[in-house]
């Protein structure tokens, strides 16, 4: 079952990917338009997740926080001159290759997935403090969210947390 659900979610990325494409070259107003994407699927007792681009999944487990993903982007070449350029991203090309895995998923587990807007500015650190609060994750999500303003983020930042019953 997990090969036929890897299958299709590989299947769900490319359509995703080729409608993105298709629209920037389709609307001028939308060409070279691409974006990041980061899922997870709930099965049995794994989580199976994906991503493309520098959206990042992380799990909170024991009050210990790990980045399960690595961001397709040049920005930890430090002396490359374009260190910020995304080198996946869904929309840019007709293919695209997610990086796909899985993990196994215990109650009270938490996957939290963040833009860049959030990660580049609030350290693995800070977040993993955060959720060891355990405060509410909607309260959790709103201070992240002012923490990465404070430290003058101007991108957009987007976060979701699922908690494991």
């Amino acid at each position: 079952p997990t090969r036929d659900l890897i299958y299709h979610l590989r299947s769900a990325i490319d359509q995703a990917n080729m409608r993105v494409f298709s629209l920037g070259n389709e609307k001028k107003f939308l060409k070279g338009m691409g974006t990041t994407l980061c899922c997870l699927y709930l099965y049995e007792d794994s989580v199976i997740y994906a991503h493309v681009g520098d959206s990042r999944i992380y799990r909170y487990r024991d009050r210990e926080l790990k980045q399960l993903t690595q961001d397709h982007c040049l920005r930890y070449d430090l002396k490359h001159p374009k260190k910020h350029i995304i080198t996946r991203a869904i929309g840019t090309s007709t293919k695209v290759e997610p990086e796909i895995a899985s993990v196994t998923a215990r109650k009270g587990d938490v996957f939290f997935m963040c833009t860049d807007g959030l990660s580049d500015f609030v350290s693995l650190t800070d977040i993993e403090t955060l959720l060891q609060r355990k405060r509410s994750l909607k309260y959790t999500a709103k201070c992240m969210i002012d923490a990465a303003k404070n430290q003058g983020s101007g991108d957009n930042i987007t976060t979701l947390f699922v908690k494991i019953r």
